[in-house]
């Protein structure tokens, strides 16, 4: 379950096909498809001229428009990094008798990470969480954590497997209280520590979705969990961590994350000897007998006559040096 500082409203329901009017900018934009929701709106894949764009429509003009700063912000600071989703334009639409505030973002294609990993295969789970750091690692170098951490706000590119950050509405400058969060990824609702924003923070998010995804947490159970303290929840953590899993390896290195205490580089470090024994590049692998298939087949050209002919020049040449130095 998500949480954020506002208060949770209903939001319209829109239909495939659906023509909404920009008032303020006169651009219409066609209703493809509801991409997600959350407790702070719906977002939809729109057309927006010719190019898919992602909508987001609130309630709160103004919670739309502190957000749409919020996340320009945020652009600004990381501006050459190219995690942040490209904003358009802030907007007032209306449906039925209400006017409701819509924010226009880049539409990121790709698959969340959960359904990436079930089709691809766990082999993928350290590729992913290792590629996940590297991108949350520039927030914090910026300042910024990225704190709402879960499998719905990381997208991968089917082709590629190169990942992006979506929703940017938690990110949150360090030190300050966690303006959004998912309850199964916050360390406080285990009682591992605050809700503050720091690397911490990010770190335990990351290694508790490294857990869902290698070594899960029954829904039946975390609906028990719900009724519990977070001391209480802390043990049961501690009770999975110490339990048997497939990958001892991944068990190790997120059990110091999963303290509550470990910075986000740490957890880095702990998963590069993973790294370098997994090889899921099935798209490498299945590229490599084409390649190779190439250089069997590839013509002896004049370079190669030429290459060749100084290679015997010079070699003769140090023969000849050879024997006239033994007379």
């Amino acid at each position: 379950m998500s949480f954020n500082l506002r208060t949770q409203a209903a939001f319209p329901d829109l239909a495939p096909g659906m023509t909404l009017h920009g008032q303020w900018g006169g651009r219409t934009y066609r209703i493809i498809r509801l991409l997600g929701s959350g407790a702070n709106g719906k977002v939809y894949l729109v057309w927006r001229g010719q190019e898919r764009v992602a909508l987001k429509i609130g309630e709160d003009p103004t919670s739309l428009a502190l957000e749409y700063e919020h996340l320009r912000e945020v652009t600004e600071k990381i501006r050459a990094s190219g995690i942040v989703p490209q904003l358009f334009e802030l907007e007032d639409v209306c449906i039925g008798e209400r006017t409701y505030p819509v924010l226009l973002m880049e539409w990121i294609d790709g698959v969340d990470l959960t359904q990436f990993v079930s089709q691809r295969g766990e082999q993928w789970i350290v590729v992913c969480l290792w590629k996940m750091l590297r991108l949350i690692a520039v927030l914090h170098q910026q300042g910024y954590a990225f704190c709402d951490v879960k499998p719905a706000n990381l997208l991968f590119d089917w082709q590629s497997a190169s990942p992006r950050l979506v929703d940017f509405g938690g990110v949150t400058p360090i030190g300050q209280a966690v303006r959004e969060y998912t309850e199964l990824y916050d360390r406080a609702w285990w009682g591992r520590g605050t809700r503050k924003a720091d690397e911490a923070y990010d770190a335990f998010a990351c290694a508790m979705l490294g857990l869902q995804l290698a070594h899960p947490i029954a829904k039946g159970e975390l609906d028990r969990l719900q009724k519990k303290s977070p001391a209480e929840r802390s043990a049961f953590l501690d009770q999975q961590l110490r339990g048997p899993w497939r990958n001892e390896g991944l068990r190790r290195a997120l059990y110091e994350p999963l303290q509550g205490g470990m910075k986000l580089e740490s957890l880095y470090v702990a998963l590069l000897p993973l790294l370098h024994r997994t090889n899921p590049d099935h798209a490498s692998k299945a590229q490599l007998p084409m390649r190779r298939k190439q250089r069997r087949h590839r013509k002896f050209d004049a370079t190669d006559w030429g290459l060749l002919i100084s290679v015997i020049a010079f070699t003769l040449a140090m023969c000849t040096l050879w024997w006239i130095g033994t007379l």
